[in-house]
């Protein structure tokens, strides 16, 4: 009886604790965001380098990611209103079979952003890693970050802590229906994007030699 006892007073203490540091968290990030997401391209601040972050091209059941649909049509406006000249498109390519950069850019061009304005990350692996290879790689200290709302927020937070000066334009998101896992996935993630920078000094998988992002 002690025993279930102290298992369930540890269980409570341990659902109570992640609790606190979720909402932590969250207020954190929203609040370093504050006035830094746009969804008005017309208000949209011009930088030279735009930051796509990837995800899966498509559902388990093969269509389309609508994640992943929506970011890019929201690159294409930017460079369609001139708000951005070069397009790093940063994700997973871990394997032959699955290359997320690769299939970003194709999907750019067909919306028409000129193969000449796109320069691919093969080595996003992460959000985090993203950023710091936007830095430490590409040598860009000052992007715009393009993604749903949830995931851009976390992303300027992790740029602020990183030494990127960055904004971001608001991907249209997804149903909540639709999108409820990656929600839930985002509340947690945002915990551990606090973690990283302030506890853990996490580094990136990879770094590698500096490539120069071509002015316009």
């Amino acid at each position: 009886m002690k025993i279930k006892k102290t298992l369930l007073l540890t269980l409570a203490g341990l659902t109570i604790s992640t609790a606190v540091a979720t909402a932590f968290a969250q207020y954190l990030i929203e609040r370093n965001a504050s006035n830094r997401i746009y969804r008005d391209v017309r208000d949209l601040p011009k930088n030279q380098v735009c930051l796509v972050l990837g995800c899966s091209p498509t559902l388990s059941n093969g269509t389309r990611n609508p994640f992943f649909e929506k970011r890019l049509l929201a690159a294409a406006e930017i460079w369609t209103a001139h708000q951005c000249q070069k397009f790093l498109l940063s994700g997973d390519n871990h394997s032959k079979k699955y290359d997320e950069p690769t299939a970003m850019k194709i999907r750019l061009i067909e919306l028409g952003v000129p193969e000449s304005a796109i320069v691919l990350d093969f080595a996003g692996f992460s959000t985090f890693d993203s950023i710091v290879r936007a830095k430490e790689v590409f040598n860009t200290d000052k992007i715009t970050i393009v993604s749903q709302s949830d995931h851009a927020k976390r992303a300027i937070y992790l740029a602020d802590h990183l030494g990127v000066t960055a904004v971001a334009f608001e991907a249209q998101d997804v149903g909540f229906r639709s999108g409820m896992r990656t929600k839930l996935r985002e509340a947690l993630a945002r915990v551990r994007a606090v973690l990283d920078v302030t506890l853990f000094n996490r580094k990136p998988h990879f770094l590698g030699p500096t490539i120069e992002i071509p002015k316009a």
